[in-house]
């Protein structure tokens, strides 16, 4: 298993003067991977949101998450995701998604959301999806089994969880389940940390040979997915990752594994402040920081954001 440098240092504090605004914070953990064959979607990584006081000249220590791992053909259940930090506030990494062993099937991890389960085995017993964290996401949703009789058997594997909605669970028709939908951060209005899509049985049966969808949202009618697709087992057509930087878990897989979308820590700011790299001690990792003019409702500030696996202790001077 790959693991990220995720190590922080000690807070140093010096009094110094706030912003008058509470600041705004988002912390999202690593989505976990999707498992194989008829394997659940992985699990997205916990997303929490707060206000909180940000002041100059005081240490904070940030971890950004990794996504579970997709460089492992070995590794048929999907790896976790890592957890992303804030000082105090902690993200829970993504579950990572069951894996059909060709007997009996797996259950997946659990997380921030967790992982779906697998495709089940003959005997009927379903594998159920991974508990979610309370407050960050919700649960994977549970593989099946359906014997149709002349040797048609349809598996299907559970979609993971995201923050907006629990995973589907695998039909008894051979889909795999969707992934959970992603939740707005109402700073910034964008969307993060959707399940990743449960695999699918492929002998025709569905037609069209489709995996589980990943998560994501919609807006204006128009779907954007942010998990991981599901893949149909014995398909040239393989899973797809998490998209990046939203803590999104990937979906099922067969010949190439899958990844979860590494996560992301945001601070917004009530006032102007101009990053540079002398406010950054201790670095791990490639983490990386940028920073740019923001305005949240009528307030005009700044959006510092975090960045890739690793970690850092932020001292923002105003």
């Amino acid at each position: 298993m790959v693991f990220a440098g995720l190590f922080s240092a000690l807070v140093k504090q010096e009094a110094a003067a706030a912003p008058s605004d509470p600041s705004q914070l988002l912390v999202v953990g690593g989505g976990g991977s999707g498992g194989q064959s008829y394997g659940g979607g992985g699990g997205a990584g916990g997303m929490v949101t707060t206000t909180l006081t940000i002041t100059a000249s005081t240490s904070y220590n940030i971890v950004v998450g990794e996504g579970g791992s997709g460089n492992d053909t070995t590794q048929e259940t999907g790896y976790n995701g890592t957890n992303s930090s804030f000082d105090s506030y902690t993200a829970i990494g993504g579950g990572g998604g069951g894996y059909f062993t060709g007997g009996d099937g797996t259950v997946g991890a659990q997380g921030g959301s967790g992982g779906g389960g697998s495709g089940s085995a003959d005997d009927g017993t379903y594998p159920s999806g991974g508990s979610g964290t309370s407050g960050q996401g919700n649960s994977g949703g549970d593989g099946t089994f359906d014997d149709r009789q002349n040797d048609l058997k349809l598996r299907s594997g559970g979609g993971g969880g995201g923050s907006g909605s629990a995973g589907s669970n695998g039909s008894s028709s051979g889909y795999g389940g969707n992934g959970g939908d992603a939740s707005q951060w109402v700073v910034d209005q964008q969307y993060y940390a959707a399940g990743g899509g449960g695999g699918t049985r492929d002998d025709g049966t569905p037609g069209d040979e489709q995996g589980g969808d990943g998560g994501g949202y919609t807006v204006s009618g128009t779907f954007t997915m942010l998990g991981g697709h599901g893949s149909p087992y014995g398909s040239s057509t393989n899973g797809t990752s998490g998209v990046q930087n939203t803590g999104s878990g990937g979906g099922s897989w067969v010949t190439t594994p899958t990844s979860g979308a590494n996560g992301i820590v945001k601070v917004w700011v009530p006032n102007n402040y101009t990053y540079d790299s002398s406010h950054l001690t201790n670095v791990t990792g490639s983490i990386t920081v940028s920073s740019s003019t923001f305005t949240y409702g009528s307030t005009s500030g700044t959006m510092v954001t975090f960045i890739n696996p690793g970690s850092v202790t932020w001292t923002p001077v105003f």
